[in-house]
């Protein structure tokens, strides 16, 4: 418990962890940090000794540049802490996304006046449009061919725009959501965990019972052809649930 209180302690001041993020990402020297996070070179200095000692960072000599890079396995302590309370958190995300799905099946919500909360094509491609054109950085080169590959293997996919601002593409319900954050963009498959994956492409999401995740960072090469099998089982996955709910 020691460990992680540690841990926690470190992580608690906002600048060390922005610095964190930042070394999540890349090695960066002082120079760098100071530039990203806006703050002065003594400030740095003192938050890099700090999670130095703690031993959550290091730092090494290159062409002669100091960088710094991070220890992630520092962090296992808080992540083994929250594990079940992951675990707990995303259960229940399952079990309301199974209830929701048998009382209004995600693809039709706009033909019953929740037009607030799901906008579909074509309104909803132009706002995945604008999205991509949001991040001009590797993020939204990413959103674009995640989308190219998803229409590449289902050109009748239906775009949407759920729980104002996220794309969200289905086929007899959600196949994936396509969701950008500081580090990584995110593919959230619905039916996840009962897809085959043989590829190990889900490296997200892991505890639930029905969602799995991709999270794909900027030096990340996608593959496509194993994605596109992975589109094609969440396809089969959908259609198969839509039958048995005929039935």
């Amino acid at each position: 418990m020691r460990v992680v209180e540690t841990a926690f302690s470190i992580v608690a001041e906002p600048n060390r962890r922005a610095i964190l993020s930042l070394l999540a990402t890349s090695d960066r020297s002082v120079g760098e940090i100071e530039q990203q996070l806006k703050l002065s070179q003594p400030a740095v200095s003192k938050h890099l000794r700090v999670l130095r000692d703690a031993g959550f960072v290091e730092s090494a000599t290159l062409a002669q540049r100091r960088l710094y890079r991070l220890k992630p396995e520092r962090l296992q302590a808080i992540d083994a802490w929250l594990a079940p309370f992951r675990r707990l958190w995303s259960s229940h995300l399952d079990a309301l996304e199974r209830h929701l799905d048998r009382l209004d099946p995600p693809s039709h919500h706009h033909l019953q006046g929740r037009s607030s909360v799901t906008t579909t094509t074509p309104n909803a491609s132009r706002l995945i449009d604008a999205r991509i054109k949001e991040y001009p950085d590797w993020r939204g080169k990413t959103l674009a061919r995640i989308r190219a590959v998803i229409k590449a293997v289902d050109p009748d996919v239906v775009e949407e725009w759920k729980w104002r601002g996220v794309p969200v593409w289905s086929h007899d319900g959600i196949l994936c959501t396509g969701e950008v954050y500081k580090a990584v963009v995110k593919m959230t498959f619905a039916r996840g965990a009962s897809l085959k994956d043989p590829a190990g492409l889900f490296n997200s999401s892991l505890d639930g019972n029905t969602r799995r995740a991709i999270d794909i960072r900027e030096d990340d090469t996608i593959n496509e052809k194993a994605l596109k099998a992975l589109i094609r089982e969440a396809i089969t996955a959908n259609t198969r649930a839509k039958s048995a709910r005929k039935q």
